[in-house]
């Protein structure tokens, strides 16, 4: 199985962020959620952000943690987090998978309201499964030197290194007025045969590498 977003030490390319708004108050306290079907692997995902973010001194906390025994409903998510005092959400999904529009970034017609239901129903809003990565794959291409991933690789290579394209989006949710604060999609190449403890612990790293670029953080 393989699983979430994995980083620069492998050549991962962010292709697009947004900043957070220059007025918005930093955040302080945060929940964390990787959509994917398996369970088990997001968890490892949503343990590692946090630790990664306790360095810079924000509360951080998985909602596999948080329910980790009482299956809840989205209203009884989103009662629970404003009643802790989390301030955002943080939803890692799938590219291909999780389709969630964030052109109207002022509405409250929820983004946020489908990234809950989806960990809920362990669906995505088109009603289909979750694939078992938290991340969505394209076809495996040879060639260390190969830019376009939709050209025929020539066999004859031996040096050709066999990698596959993943890709994935962040998104961070203001709790309070359920909006999009920010969010960044994230491209990343990686060999075919990376080892699924050290793919974790890669993915952690890209995932707190780009909230450092975020702006939402105190400055120390």
């Amino acid at each position: 199985m393989r699983l979430w977003i994995t980083a620069v030490m492998l050549a991962g390319v962010v292709s697009w962020a947004g900043a957070a708004p220059k007025s918005a108050h930093p955040v302080k306290k945060i929940a964390i959620v990787a959509l994917a079907r398996d369970a088990a692997r997001a968890a490892d995902v949503e343990a590692g952000v946090k630790q990664a973010l306790g360095a810079h001194g924000i509360q951080a906390d998985g909602l596999r943690t948080l329910f980790s025994t009482t299956p809840a409903t989205v209203p009884e998510i989103m009662e629970r987090l404003k009643a802790d005092h989390y301030d955002t959400l943080l939803c890692m999904a799938p590219r291909k998978t999780i389709r969630i529009t964030t052109a109207d970034k002022t509405s409250k017609v929820s983004d946020l309201d489908m990234c809950l239901t989806t960990f809920v129903t362990g669906k995505s809003p088109s009603g289909e499964p979750l694939d078992v990565s938290p991340v969505a794959e394209d076809p495996l291409i040879e060639g260390k030197g190969a830019q376009n991933t939709s050209r025929t690789p020539i066999p004859t290579n031996s040096a050709a290194v066999p990698y596959r394209i993943t890709k994935g989006t962040l998104r961070v949710f203001d709790l309070n007025s359920e909006r999009l604060r920010w969010h960044a999609n994230v491209n990343v190449k990686l060999p075919r045969d990376i080892q699924a403890n050290l793919e974790t612990k890669l993915i952690v790293k890209e995932i707190s590498d780009e909230l450092e670029k975020s702006g939402l953080w105190p400055k120390p």
